[in-house]
């Protein structure tokens, strides 16, 4: 039996390193997706900041709420991190003269260490490094999670065990017990495995349009 004529055999070349483009498009995608959380987040110390901000203090001391100074965490997408310009609400009064780290942050805000306004100093924003990451292409608001889970009763339970509001005890699930870090460090992996088995242990949706739009 003759085989194909060389004509014919070029459709199915094309085809077969066209199948394989995609395969290989899509593995890259798949394993981009899985190995774009940094290696520093889980499971290490996490990054060093251009200020030490130790939670541990600040929540478990001196009993600071989450959505003190993460304002807009229970109305919209992003937590958010707070301008200079609330660390002053208290830093003012607890300075920098006793303590590196607050000058710094009174540095930023234009004050000298006693909290004393600079003549001609101008307020620059802390260029905070981020912790915790998640792809681009993946969305994640965190105002229907906690609207969700503070009103669980299992939440409510442990939080009133715990001596902690609902949203700190929500925060606890992809955040790790941050109240007790003097630096914060990525606890959980945040990859798509962990937000899916989440989200079916809650009977949450799971369809890719749910994260990916």
């Amino acid at each position: 039996m003759q085989g194909l004529p060389r004509i014919g055999k070029v459709p199915l070349v094309l085809g077969g390193l066209a199948s394989t483009a995609i395969m290989l498009f899509v593995l890259i995608y798949v394993l981009t997706a899985w190995w774009s959380t940094p290696l520093f987040g889980f499971g290490a110390s996490g990054p060093d900041q251009p200020i030490a901000f130790p939670h541990n203090v600040h929540v478990q001391d001196e009993g600071i709420a989450c959505e003190f100074c993460h304002r807009n965490v229970v109305t919209g997408e992003a937590a958010t991190v707070p301008a200079v310009e609330q660390c002053l609400i208290c830093h003012t009064t607890v300075n920098g003269e006793s303590n590196v780290e607050i000058a710094k942050l009174l540095e930023y805000a234009g004050r000298d260490k006693s909290g004393v306004v600079v003549p001609g100093a101008t307020p620059q924003p802390i260029d905070w490094e981020k912790v915790h990451r998640i792809p681009d292409h993946v969305q994640f608001a965190h105002e229907p999670h906690l609207r969700y889970f503070t009103q669980q009763q299992d939440v409510i339970d442990m939080a009133a065990a715990g001596g902690i509001s609902p949203v700190e005890q929500v925060c606890t699930i992809c955040h790790g017990d941050v109240r007790e870090m003097t630096k914060v460090k990525q606890e959980r992996s945040l990859k798509m495995g962990d937000c899916v088995d989440c989200h079916r242990d809650y009977d949450a949706p799971t369809d890719c349009t749910t994260c990916h739009y």
